[in-house]
C-alpha cells in the first residue's frame, strides 16, 4: 500500500513539475515576443484579405478598404468595392497565390507593400506551375494607414499586368 501512494506521489509531483514548467515557458514566451512589428501586421492584413477573396467573403474585406480611399485612376471605396465584388461573382473558384516582395513603413503610421498575386481557379502550390495554368498574373503596390492598435485599411492600390518572372 505504502509503494502505491508513493508511485502516486511521484506521480503528482511530475505533474506539477511539468505544469510549472509549461506556465514558466508561457510567461517567458509572453514576454519576449512583444505585439508585432507594424510591417508584420501589414503582412497578416494581406493574408487575412487573401484568405478572404478566396472564401468570397465580401463581407470581410470590404472593411481593410478606408472610407477616404483614392487612386491615381480616380477611383475611390465604392468603386473598388463594385470591382471585388464583379471579379467574386464573376469566377466560381478563386484561388490565390501571392508573394509579399516588400513591407515599407512611411511614418508611423503608413506602410506600403509590394504584393504580386496569380489569380486563378486552381490551387497554385508554386510559381512553376504557372505556365500550364489559365490564370491572371498582377503586381500591386498597396498603401496603408494605420487606425490604431493592429488595425490597418487599403488608402490607394496601383496593379499591373506581372510576369511569372516577379514571383521568383
Amino acid at each position: 500500500m505504502s509503494l502505491m501512494i508513493s508511485s502516486v506521489n511521484q506521480r503528482l509531483k511530475w505533474c506539477w513539475l511539468v505544469l510549472v514548467a509549461f506556465l514558466l515557458l508561457t510567461a517567458l514566451t509572453a514576454c519576449s515576443s512583444g505585439p508585432d512589428s507594424p510591417e508584420d501586421q501589414v503582412r497578416a492584413l494581406i493574408e487575412q484579405a487573401t484568405e478572404a477573396a478566396e472564401r468570397k467573403a465580401v463581407d470581410e474585406l470590404h472593411p481593410l478598404i478606408a472610407d477616404e480611399y483614392d487612386d491615381a485612376q480616380g477611383h475611390d471605396k465604392t468603386f473598388i468595392k463594385r470591382l471585388l465584388l464583379a471579379y467574386l461573382m464573376r469566377n466560381q473558384s478563386i484561388h490565390l497565390f501571392t508573394r509579399i516582395k516588400a513591407v515599407a513603413m512611411n511614418g508611423p503610421d503608413r506602410a506600403q507593400a509590394e504584393v504580386v498575386v496569380a489569380m486563378t481557379g486552381q490551387p497554385v502550390e508554386d510559381a512553376a506551375t504557372f505556365d500550364w495554368l489559365r490564370g491572371e498574373l498582377y503586381h500591386f503596390v498597396l498603401d496603408f494607414i494605420h487606425r490604431g492598435g493592429g488595425d490597418w485599411e487599403l488608402i490607394q492600390a496601383q496593379w499591373r499586368p506581372a510576369n511569372v518572372g516577379e514571383f521568383l
